[in-house]
């Protein structure tokens, strides 16, 4: 679709589809680009909106499940459809799927030895779909908690009994797959698959919609977890492995998909990213990564920190380059 962002008619193409670079920087070169950025979360707005009455319009289901791979802005997602659906009179519990990690002793390990966070094994599938039946029957569920710290899934405090206009939103990178879903009762899912898709090119260029997510990856780990560009970059093959095995094949399960792409974000990420890459010492592993990355951003007009500030705190690019209305 195309977005159209000034009365002169410059628009950009988003939502799925492949924009044109040159059309994000001509609207940042005129000074547009505060008005990009309420055009595009505008239109976020509308489609958590469109996700919220399809819910409220299925009475009913009383657990939506969101999944999508790294750094597709699950968490923001879910809780954005979370207000919508409290506009449309219902009453929503966010929660993620990773409260219910087994405990770490018993996660799967990889090939190489190390526990496998990302396979569906990680995930106590049984007590899950147990009290998630337990809801749906009206019985009250003591919902659980995973303390990442010792590695052990806990109780954690919090009773529920689901009312007529109580739902669940669980976001999780397995949430689709079949060995989660398969053993609830179908009737009371509703499922929704949320990754960038959209692509931008130039004459020369394509950035692909995984490096939206790579590029917000690296600043999330860089700005939250200590985590070197490097190491996020050397990790990003493993991920999409893992993504290609367990999340991908089971996208079309999804009742409704939801592009979490921006198409502004670039010129705000190159902001945070462009010197962090640079100032990176030379590894020989990674370096034609970083380089390509840096190519990319190269071909990105940037925008300005009084700009940034415009950004909503509820926006989904605020999960990765900081002040969220949200925890995470």
């Amino acid at each position: 679709m195309r977005l159209y962002v000034t009365d002169t008619g410059d628009y950009v193409d988003c939502n799925g589809e492949t924009g044109q670079l040159s059309s994000v920087n001509k609207i940042i070169e005129d000074g547009n680009a505060g008005t990009l950025i309420a055009v595009a979360e505008s239109l976020h707005e509308r489609k958590y909106g469109d996700v919220a009455e399809v819910i409220d319009n299925r009475p009913d289901v009383k657990l939506v499940l969101i999944a999508g791979p790294s750094s597709s802005g699950k968490t923001t997602t879910s809780n954005r459809v979370a207000i919508q659906c409290r506009v449309s009179g219902l009453n929503p519990i966010v929660l993620g799927m990773d409260n219910y990690f087994v405990d770490r002793e018993l996660t799967p390990k990889d090939e190489n030895g190390k526990f496998d966070f990302e396979c569906p094994g990680a995930v106590n599938m049984e007590l899950l779909s147990s009290q998630m039946n337990a809801l749906f029957a009206g019985k009250e569920v003591e919902l659980r908690r995973y303390d990442f710290v010792n590695g052990k899934n806990v109780s954690s405090g919090k009773k529920v009994r689901m009312g007529e206009k109580d739902i669940i939103i669980m976001e999780g990178i397995h949430a689709l797959n079949p060995i989660v879903t398969s053993l609830m009762d179908d009737s009371r899912l509703f499922k929704v698959y949320a990754s960038t898709m959209t692509s931008l090119e130039d004459d020369t260029l394509t950035v692909r919609p995984e490096d939206f997510r790579l590029l917000r990856r690296i600043l999330r780990d860089h700005r939250t977890r200590g985590i070197i560009p490097f190491n996020t970059i050397e990790r990003w093959a493993d991920v999409m492995a893992g993504e290609y095995k367990f999340i991908a094949p089971f996208k079309e399960e999804a009742d409704m998909s939801f592009d979490t792409s921006l198409v502004y974000e670039l010129s705000v990420l190159k902001c945070y990213l462009e010197p962090l890459l640079h100032s990176l010492e030379h590894n020989d592993e990674v370096h034609s990564e970083v380089e390509r990355l840096l190519t990319i951003l190269s071909h990105i007009r940037g925008v300005m920190p009084d700009v940034i500030s415009t950004i909503p705190a509820s926006s989904i690019l605020r999960e990765f380059i900081g002040g969220s209305l949200f925890e995470y």
